[in-house]
């Protein structure tokens, strides 16, 4: 009966494990999408956070605007020097 390493008489088929090059490989692997798992997680900390940042300025800004009319209104009807005074 022949086979493909009869061919070969010298030659033996042995089986010793997986190589350290496909543990290297397997823990590259494990690695990457860790990290991958964590960029991402990253990513989506980092948008909640400008976006907070961002609506926050909004505001404080709209409070800024209403409080300058409300300077510029009273400056405008104010008659004496008093009344411009207590503009605030």
């Amino acid at each position: 009966m022949a086979d493909q390493f009869s061919q070969h008489p010298g030659r033996q088929m042995t089986r010793v494990g997986p190589s350290p090059v496909t543990q290297t490989d397997q823990k590259a692997a494990v690695s990457g999408v860790v990290l991958s798992v964590l960029a991402m997680i990253g990513g989506i900390v980092g948008i909640v956070i400008v976006f907070n940042a961002i609506d926050r300025f909004g505001g404080e800004q709209t409070q800024i605007t209403n409080d300058w009319d409300a300077y510029t209104e009273c400056i405008y009807n104010a008659q004496t020097p008093e009344e411009k005074s207590a503009c605030s």
